[in-house]
């Protein structure tokens, strides 16, 4: 990181702190952006909440930096905590089902791709056999008429392994 920061001891006080530190979480911001390949589009967003996340409170997570790492790895850390949380509000948080519990650990990473990723039943069957060398049949498992998983009586036929 290239961006001039203060330190935990650094006489800059209350909005000259924060201003001073506007560069080097725009830089952090816009680090973690390319490390999860996000569009243009979508950095500028998540750059949009980021800042205004520490303008509502005030750069409360600025004061709040006691000096045991060095800042750029303190704001590493909140505004990844800050992407987790635009990320599941954009999409909502997933739970596996009990179905897929139930079904073993195979099942949960299906479930996740097709209900929740939007992969389709081929995509899936593609994935498992050329990364894990698995065959994938789905049985009796497809989507309720209100788009979500469900998986009929013979639900164990999600998984055909060969």
């Amino acid at each position: 990181m290239t961006a001039a920061h203060p330190s935990a001891n650094s006489p800059l006080k209350g909005e000259a702190l924060s201003l001073s530190c506007l560069p080097l979480i725009d830089e952090v911001t816009a680090q973690l952006c390319r490390r999860h390949r996000l569009s243009s589009d979508e950095s500028e967003d998540f750059k949009s909440d980021v800042r205004l996340h520490f303008r509502h409170r005030d750069f409360d997570p600025l004061r709040r930096f006691e000096g045991l790492s060095s800042l750029p790895t303190y704001l590493t850390l909140v505004i990844s905590r800050l992407f987790l949380d635009h990320r599941n509000g954009l999409s909502g948080r997933w739970r596996t089902s009990t179905e897929a519990k139930r079904l073993g650990p195979s099942a949960i990473p299906i479930e996740r791709l097709v209900a929740h990723d939007a992969w389709t039943s081929d995509r899936v069957v593609a994935m498992f056999r050329i990364n894990h060398r698995r065959h994938v049949g789905f049985g009796s498992f497809a989507l309720s008429p209100t788009g979500e998983p469900s998986i009929g009586p013979q639900g164990d036929c999600l998984l055909g392994l060969a």
